[in-house]
């Protein structure tokens, strides 16, 4: 009994959930500009509508999801749109600081 109690404690603590965390900022791709207002969210919660968070004036956004892992935290997928440049799917690592990311006006 004592054996099975442990097994079930060392699973519950590998299959902990995870803090998933983006920090990040948006510039245009040709001007190097921060781009306001970039909807962004997870892929698979696209099918719910608006996006999570959106970019400042700075083009800056902090993007925070909990997440189960199964002995590590998964990477998130996360979709950037914006009118007038090409939507941009991008994986990162669960855990990221200080990214930037290019995206690229539809002319």
């Amino acid at each position: 009994m004592k054996a099975l109690w442990m097994l079930s404690f060392s699973l519950l603590l590998y299959s902990c959930d995870c803090v998933q965390q983006v920090q990040a900022v948006v510039l245009d791709k040709t001007t190097r500009l921060p781009i306001e207002k970039v909807g962004i969210q997870k892929e698979e919660e696209r099918s719910y509508g608006s996006p999570g968070v959106f970019t400042d004036v700075s083009g800056a956004f902090e993007f925070r999801d909990i997440s189960g892992g199964l002995g590590k935290c998964p990477d998130v997928v996360l979709l950037f749109e914006k009118d007038g440049y090409q939507p941009l799917k991008k994986r990162f690592k669960s855990s990221v600081e200080r990214d930037t990311i290019y995206l690229e006006r539809i002319w």
